[in-house]
Parts: C-alpha cells; sequence; structure tokens
C-alpha cells in the first residue's frame, strides 16, 4: 500500500520510514508499505498540471500511482475546499496532525510520529473507506487517532453555532401567568 507524506512533514523523517520500511520489525508492524514524500509527485513549473502552492496536482498524480493514504502536518487541508474535496474524490484515508503541531520543532515533530506509527498503521490496515483522523499531540500509550469530519469545517462551526442556539432556545420557553402581568421564563430541562 502506498503512503505519501505531504511537504509539512519533514523529508527527512520521510527518508528514515523509507529506510525503515525495508526492516523487518517495521514490517511487522507496518506491512509491506510503500513510503512516498508529496514531492515525488509534484509537478514541476512548466508541467502541465503545475499549480504554484497547490496540492491538487501531486494528490492526482499519488491517486492515479495508485496512492491510497496521505499524513498531512497541514490541517489547513481541510479548510481549502479545493484541496479536501481532491482528498474525498480520490478516496484517501487522511491522517493529520493537530494544528500545534507545526509550531513544534523537528526532533519533537519525529518523535511524535515515531510514538503514534503503531496506531496509525493500525488505522490503515483497518480502514476501508476514506477517512480524515488526527494524530493527537500527547504521548498516551495505547491512544486512538481521532476521527474528523471532511465536511468543511467553517460550515460544521456554523451547524454547530445553530445547534447551540437552539438548545438554548429550547431551555427558556416564555409562560404567562396571568394576562397583562408579561412573560416568565422557565427551565425546561430535566430537574435534578
Amino acid at each position: 500500500m502506498k503512503v505519501a507524506f505531504d511537504q509539512n512533514v519533514p523529508i527527512g523523517l520521510v527518508r528514515v520510514l523509507q529506510n525503515f520500511a525495508n526492516e523487518n520489525q517495521f514490517r511487522k508492524i507496518s506491512g509491506n508499505f510503500v513510503i512516498k514524500s508529496a514531492a515525488d509527485y509534484t509537478p514541476k513549473p512548466g508541467d502541465d498540471d503545475y499549480r504554484p502552492k497547490n496540492d491538487v496536482p501531486w494528490l492526482k498524480r499519488f491517486a492515479d500511482d495508485g496512492g491510497k493514504v496521505v499524513i498531512s502536518g497541514d490541517v489547513r487541508m481541510r479548510g481549502r475546499p479545493h484541496e479536501r474535496l481532491a482528498l474525498i474524490e480520490h478516496g484517501f484515508l487522511v491522517i493529520f496532525f493537530e494544528t500545534q503541531w507545526s509550531e513544534w520543532k523537528f526532533w519533537r515533530k519525529c518523535a511524535l510520529l515515531i510514538h503514534w506509527w503503531p496506531v496509525i498503521t493500525a488505522k490503515i490496515k483497518k480502514s476501508g473507506k476514506a477517512s480524515f483522523y488526527h494524530v493527537p499531540c500527547n504521548w498516551v500509550e495505547d491512544g486512538k487517532l481521532r476521527w474528523v469530519s471532511n465536511k468543511d469545517p467553517k460550515l460544521l462551526k456554523i451547524e454547530q453555532r445553530a445547534r447551540s442556539a437552539k438548545r438554548r432556545k429550547k431551555v427558556a420557553k416564555p409562560v404567562t401567568s396571568k394576562p397583562g402581568d408579561g412573560p416568565l421564563f422557565e427551565y425546561a430541562g430535566k430537574r435534578k
């Protein structure tokens, strides 16, 4: 199975993982993964599909080459409609790091990815469909990746606010006691 790391994952770490892919201990955990870098698929200036600062061309090339999994340090990909659509349309399993990961220094990023690698590989092996997940920025043992929606994050926030407002509206409902007294409010939730 082909797994590509985007340009936000340190290329030195990708090379280390490519070397690890030949080790028996690594293959016991990962299986026969082929580790690739986005740079292997990124169009160069002059190529017909070259678009500066756009991940869609390399994602298409990776999918055309049989790629199935994208591991990205750029959580903003979820917020860019054209890139999120490319990830969904190509049916990728996408593993993102949490936002604060991008602020970390090289060694901490590498350590976190290696710490979570067995969990990431287990998710890749089990997941048969396109999904988005986040790697937590913590060091717990036996942790789990966090599923995230592949919908537009801005739209999800708007929907969440609307649901919250609707719940607040249900909590307080006007009640009139006598004509002319004006509206009173009572708690519509459960009593404790």
